[in-house]
């Protein structure tokens, strides 16, 4: 928690002195999450990006931002997230896939600051002279931070229990992972206040343990504990006709493919409340939204 705070800190601390300022919105997300991974695909071995993406294991993506622009086409947005990531080989088409039969879920925290570029606006969409309705589309890259802790169902234990500590492949990894998010997205200003928007963003990540399945069977020797074998090896001959053997699933052999990290990727709508900033830049670039005729007018003219 002590590590969490001081990133947090670290991260916020240097866009505090602006807030005061400038143009300002905050506001919810709440939408879907998809993970990329060991887990799921098709018949194929592994397929780059999108490809080896399964629909049903979609699940959500809900949290809140912070979002100042200061400077006409440049913003920042703080988001804190809880994201849910599951995958499951029984999903998969792919026989021995199936036959290794892990399956995960994991609660991620995600905390990141992203630059947002606006690229298109329009400050009055239907062109009335009302400024009721203003449209901007945006890309964004930045940094973050994520809680990781895959965890997993068994018959013989019940619930989900965390698999970080039961090191199933004899690797110790952090709790806390570092993330690039980017992606793109756009929003309507309603009246000057209420703004709806909707965003898609994709994490680059530096582990491949968001599903806790990374290299090879470890071999974790006589009287190891019964759950770190149970959610070590969960092989199942009888789930595929197309499997290649129980030996494939023996200690040393392939359970992962560490020469890819993991990914997750998220499509979010937003509500947000704007704030009205205090600076002069805020009213001269947006004096429409302080009821000023005389800019009304001129930009009136230009459509």
């Amino acid at each position: 928690m002590r590590n969490i705070l001081i990133i947090t800190a670290l991260i916020v601390a240097p866009f505090i002195g602006f807030s005061q300022y400038y143009a300002m919105d905050y506001g919810i997300l709440a939408g879907a999450s998809q993970y990329l991974g060991e887990f799921g695909g098709n018949e194929k071995e592994a397929q780059p990006w999108i490809l080896d993406m399964k629909s049903q294991q979609t699940r959500f993506a809900v949290g809140g931002f912070y979002r100042y622009r200061f400077k006409e086409r440049i913003g920042v947005n703080i988001q804190m997230n809880m994201i849910r990531l599951a995958g499951a080989d029984n999903l998969s088409t792919n026989g021995p896939r199936v036959g290794r039969n892990l399956s995960f879920r994991n609660d991620i925290v995600e905390l990141s600051t992203r630059l947002e570029s606006y690229i298109y606006h329009v400050n009055d969409v239907g062109h009335t002279g009302r400024y009721q309705l203003d449209f901007r589309a945006y890309l964004f890259a930045g940094i973050g931070v994520f809680y990781n802790n895959p965890k997993a169902s068994h018959e013989s234990f019940g619930g989900y229990n965390a698999l970080r500590p039961l090191k199933t492949e004899g690797v110790k990894y952090s709790a806390i992972q570092p993330s690039i998010p980017f992606g793109l997205g756009f929003f309507y200003t309603y009246k000057k206040v209420h703004r709806i928007g909707w965003e898609f963003g994709t994490r680059k990540t530096f582990t491949d343990y968001i599903d806790d399945a990374s290299t090879f069977y470890y071999d974790h020797g006589p009287g190891a504990d019964p759950m770190v074998l149970a959610y070590s090896n969960r092989y199942d001959a009888t789930l595929d006709k197309k499997l290649i053997g129980a030996k494939n699933y023996d200690a040393g052999a392939k359970r992962g493919d560490p020469d890819a990290n993991d990914w997750y990727m998220t499509t979010q709508f937003s509500y947000s409340y704007v704030l009205r900033g205090k600076r002069n830049f805020t009213h001269s670039q947006y004096s429409y939204l302080y009821g000023n005729k005389n800019r009304r007018r001129r930009s009136r003219a230009k459509f």
